[in-house]
């Protein structure tokens, strides 16, 4: 049925659809009507919010044969495209592998994640308001069917994540598929000492959606002994020393402590302000992507140029800045005037090794592991300066908060009191009077 969508298709012989009398075709006089009808509604802002051209083409065709056959084909038409404008926001429920949850559920945005059972399934319902719900009935069948059904690891449940959308069909599945990577990625990115939870890129696999993500501890778990041989690089080197040698590198099959490290310190409510939807929360969202992208690569110049665009989103947005100016509004985000030259100094240190990356060089500070250690800090501070920033100023545009930045550059605003958006005063980032802070690699605090 998806076929409609294609004009080849639809004008060809070939083309029919299901009935109860069998397959049926349309005249080409109902192909044109069909495409007249199609035209106007893909120019339907309630349309385009919800579907794919694809999607909507195969749902429409369905809907005309239907008509076909009802008593009163005018009211079925009015009712079925009434269906189709007005759709609730779907909700989609996906596991995600290389994680663990030991907590409670939990409602976090425009989320709920927890293990996937009954209490999870009953979270979900409550707070889905005048969106879409999951019947027990369906809830029962994909716990059966889709949890329960796989061997336990370790006697871990599996994680899920629900999410709503406005999209349907396939576009919800690719919404919450986002959705659980945003959140995995602002977790990292908001987390202040991920190495406290046992999660650094070497310890832990990226989490993802369940079977498009391979579960590294369920695969390990359950494959023959034979077969681990695919999850271990053994290669074969031969030097003057040694004529036959052989090395072992894998990675480690433990999951990723989720609700530790969202559930720590202040760490939800940082992640919950960037996903409002607020004029901050993209350029967070954003960075997060390319935090993440950072944070699971083994290669340290691929993550010198994801934390440098990681960089870039938070304090430029989607505006062309000059590197100088870009320098500037980091430094700017230092409460202190007097610590805003070390701050400078740090980001076109940063910038530096980057650059020479993006050129084709290699820096001989990417040999250094606490170099990388250092740029995630620098990220990590930033971001949580943005949601100072954002809190503190209330800019309600792109442009306003461009504004800001210049009146900070020129003296026209100051920032006031170092009571943070998040509730309390942050110890990281407003230091009390009476603390220095010593400046560490690449003007990182130690």
């Amino acid at each position: 049925m998806y076929g409609w969508s294609v004009l080849s298709y639809r004008r060809s012989g070939m083309a029919s659809l299901p009935s109860p009398r069998g397959s049926v075709t349309f005249t080409p006089d109902g192909i044109d009507a069909l495409e007249d009808a199609m035209e106007a509604l893909l120019h339907e802002q309630k349309i385009k919010t919800r579907w794919s051209e694809e999607n909507l083409w195969a749902l429409i065709a369905t809907m005309t044969v239907a008509a076909s056959e009802a008593a009163n084909v005018s009211e079925f038409i009015e009712r079925a495209l009434s269906r189709v404008m007005s759709a609730r926001q779907a909700v989609t429920i996906v596991l995600l592998a290389n994680v663990r949850w030991d907590s409670e559920p939990l409602a976090i945005g425009d989320a709920v994640v927890g293990k996937a059972d009954r209490d999870f399934f009953e979270l979900v319902n409550r707070r889905a308001g005048e969106r879409c719900t999951v019947g027990s009935e369906a809830a029962e069948a994909w716990l059966r069917d889709r949890v329960l059904a796989r061997p336990a690891v370790d006697g871990l449940s599996p994680v899920a994540v629900a999410t709503w959308s406005h999209r349907q069909d396939d576009g919800a599945f690719r919404a919450a598929q986002r959705a659980a990577g945003e959140l995995v990625d602002l977790c990292l990115l908001m987390t202040r000492e991920l190495s406290s939870y046992r999660a650094s890129s070497v310890e832990v696999n990226r989490p993802g959606v369940r079977g498009l993500v391979l579960d590294r501890s369920a695969v390990t778990e359950f494959l023959p002994g034979s077969s681990r041989m695919e999850l271990v690089a053994q290669p074969l080197t031969v030097t003057d020393l040694h004529p036959s040698s052989q090395t072992t590198h894998w990675y480690s099959a433990d999951p990723l402590p989720l609700d530790a490290a969202l559930l720590s310190s202040d760490t939800l409510n940082a992640v919950e302000t960037a996903m409002k939807p607020w004029v901050i929360g993209p350029r967070i969202r954003t960075s997060a992507r390319w935090f993440g992208e950072a944070f699971f690569t083994s290669e340290a110049d691929d993550s010198s140029l994801a934390l440098g665009v990681a960089m870039d989103a938070l304090l430029s947005g989607r505006s062309a800045v000059p590197g100088g100016a870009m320098a500037d509004r980091f430094a700017l985000l230092e409460r202190d005037p007097v610590k805003r030259l070390d701050r400078r100094a740090q980001y076109l240190d940063l910038y530096g090794v980057r650059s020479s990356v993006a050129h084709g060089g290699r820096s001989s500070r990417l040999s250094d592991q606490t170099f990388t250690q250092s740029y995630q800090q620098a990220v990590h501070w930033a971001a949580r300066r943005m949601l100072e920033l954002g809190s503190a100023f209330a800019p309600d545009t792109p442009n306003a908060v461009d504004t800001v930045f210049d009146q900070l550059r020129l003296g026209a605003a100051i920032w006031p009191s170092e009571q943070s958006p998040l509730g309390q005063v942050d110890p990281v980032l407003a230091p009390k009077a009476d603390e220095s802070i010593t400046l560490g690699p690449c003007g990182s605090e130690l």
